[in-house]
């Protein structure tokens, strides 16, 4: 996914909705961008790069409950220092 809501279904792929990913405010996030779905842990992440190299932006992982995608993770770098993201402060951890 890139730049785009994603959806997710119900058995056989009946009853379409779109992924609510909310923000660590609890508002909604746009979409993803530099996103992609791993279906062995069900998690959408996201990677929005500040720039070309990565090295500033956000990183957010979103975990599904069985009803819903919830913010598990996100780390972010607001200033472009060259710091790779492994080393992104963490902004948002789940217990």
């Amino acid at each position: 996914m890139w730049g785009t809501t994603g959806m997710y279904t119900g058995p056989g792929g009946r009853d379409p909705r779109p992924a609510r990913l909310a923000s660590t405010d609890g508002e909604p996030a746009a979409g993803t961008i530099n996103g992609g779905y791993a279906p062995e842990s069900r998690t959408i992440t996201a990677f929005a790069k500040g720039r070309g190299v990565g090295d500033c932006g956000t990183a957010s992982t979103w975990t599904w409950t069985g009803r819903e995608f919830v913010l598990t993770q996100e780390s972010a770098m607001n200033e472009c220092w060259g710091v790779p993201p492994d080393y992104w402060p963490t902004t948002w951890r789940t217990r």
